[in-house]
């Protein structure tokens, strides 16, 4: 049995005290055993939520091949869909639009092969907006 202080006017009370001598304040000494256990399970949650994340986050990493990085693998299929809807967009030129939207589409598609790093894509595309841009009138 201890002597605390008691939570409404500081009083020293006994720590069994049901009420303040001085005050009358129900439970004077009691401490905030609620709240410090609410606390303490808070960061256990927390602590269990890091070590969750970062075991998701080690099998991620599992996942990539040796040497590849997460970043690279996002750019190279961020180049490639470039390389594809660039495609698309001159198939449809060419079928409805005129021979110097042809001969501009090609050279789109040209330089995405370029932005991907594909050279055959690029040789490719640049002999088709060569013969493209002849048959519209421009010379390279």
């Amino acid at each position: 049995m201890a002597l605390l202080p008691c939570k409404g006017c500081g009083n020293p009370v006994d720590s069994l005290a049901k009420t303040c001598p001085k005050c009358g304040r129900s439970h004077p000494a009691s401490g905030n055993w609620a709240k410090i256990a609410l606390a303490l399970a808070i960061v256990g949650v927390i602590l269990l939520m890091v070590r969750q994340c970062s075991m998701a986050a080690d099998e991620i990493k599992s996942r990539i091949p040796a040497g590849a990085s997460v970043q690279g693998a996002f750019e190279k299929a961020v180049d490639q869909r470039v390389v594809d809807d660039s495609i698309r967009q001159y198939e449809i030129a060419k079928r409805s639009g005129t021979k110097m939207d042809t001969c501009v589409h090609a050279g789109f598609v040209s330089a995405a092969c370029i932005q991907a790093k594909d050279e055959a894509c690029f040789k490719k595309w640049k002999a088709i907006e060569k013969a493209d841009c002849s048959k519209a009138g421009v010379s390279q």
